[in-house]
């Protein structure tokens, strides 16, 4: 039986991105470590701290994909609105979650303020996921993965539950081509009205001594796979690059 392959979603989420303050770095992570997983992320999408574009997007990306992983907007702060914005989509109150209380408590100590264990309000279904850290919080909320905007925190809580989303690993083969695309795209399309099912990508290396062109297919099936790249192999026979 075929395995499905998983999909996902990443939300970036924060006005210091979009204003060019802070550079992201937590989707370009995610997106790798996704990928090595087999999950194949279909939407990557950066937004500010406005409640009503929080709520719409997250709803809407939630019903794309099988998984969903905001990144910011969960601090004490009064831009932190993340757990309201998604309580606001989904329409379900916001409630104080005891244990995550409890944790604040601790962590804080006799620093911790109200607006501290303002941090334990979520969407009513929020659950802390169990992981081999337990002092670290992970939040999920339906499908969606609750992030925190700090890369450091984000890639050790990635980390700790990575194992959760696995999907397909596609098989990858590569052809290396000298000369421009517009001499291979009439053979790309060939391979492609042939192969109809084959994800092809073509990426142009612009050197001082000319042009290459990195020719990427995937495919699930090896054999199709193997097929496809003999097909396009004799195409462009003159201008493969020997390795």
């Amino acid at each position: 039986m075929e395995q499905q392959q998983n999909t996902a979603a990443i939300i970036i989420i924060g006005d210091e991105i979009l204003s060019g303050r802070f550079e992201d770095q937590n989707s370009p992570f995610l997106i790798k470590q996704l990928a090595s997983q087999g999950v194949s992320v279909k939407y990557c999408i950066t937004i500010p701290d406005d409640r009503e574009i929080i709520a719409r997007i997250a709803l809407e990306y939630s019903r794309r994909v099988d998984w969903v992983f905001t990144s910011g907007g969960i601090g004490p702060t009064p831009d932190d609105i993340t757990m309201e914005s998604l309580a606001l989509a989904f329409k379900v109150p916001l409630i104080n979650h005891p244990e995550i209380e409890e944790r604040i408590r601790n962590m804080f100590g006799s620093r911790c303020t109200p607006e501290h264990l303002n941090m334990a309000l979520v969407p009513k279904g929020t659950i802390l996921l169990k992981t081999s850290r337990p002092h670290i919080p992970v939040l999920q909320f339906r499908n969606i993965t609750i992030f925190p905007g700090v890369p450091e925190f984000l890639r050790a809580i990635f980390l700790l539950i990575k194992d959760r989303f696995q999907g397909v690993i596609n098989p990858v083969v590569e052809i290396n081509l000298a000369g421009d695309e517009g001499e291979i795209t009439e053979y790309l399309e060939q391979t492609l009205l042939q192969f109809p099912d084959l994800k092809l990508g073509s990426y142009p290396c612009y050197l001082e001594d000319g042009v290459t062109v990195k020719i990427v297919m995937e495919h699930r099936d090896p054999e199709y796979l193997s097929n496809a790249r003999t097909f396009l192999t004799e195409k462009v026979v003159d201008y493969v690059i020997k390795d």
